[in-house]
């Protein structure tokens, strides 16, 4: 075998080589192309999660603001019924002393 066809040969190898090389790029452009694919896909999901997450929070600050609201009115009926049963235990005692005056004193 001479230069000139040993030349030829690492040539040809080259090239064979150099067209691998391209498949493989190619391939692996193609793979990189259906990742940032799924990839746009997921950040559209996280997205949406986002908002999602956004309206419960600003759901749950509802309802606690809610539920601090009926503790508070809670809190108010229930010292208003306790006013309300010390004032009616003292009209009791006033009136029976008024009907039974004689048994009161015992």
């Amino acid at each position: 075998m001479n230069n000139e066809e040993k030349i030829m040969s690492m040539l040809e190898t080259m090239q064979s080589d150099m067209k691998s090389m391209k498949n493989e790029q190619q391939k692996t452009n193609e793979r990189l192309g259906r990742v940032d694919e799924k990839l746009g896909r997921v950040e559209e999901r996280l997205d949406r999660v986002e908002k999602k997450l956004d309206f419960v929070s600003g759901s749950v600050m509802r309802l606690e603001h809610d539920v601090k609201l009926l503790a508070d009115g809670h809190n108010m009926l229930n010292e208003k019924a306790d006013r309300i049963e010390k004032h009616v235990a003292s009209q009791d005692e006033v009136i029976l002393k008024r009907v039974f005056p004689v048994a009161m004193e015992k």
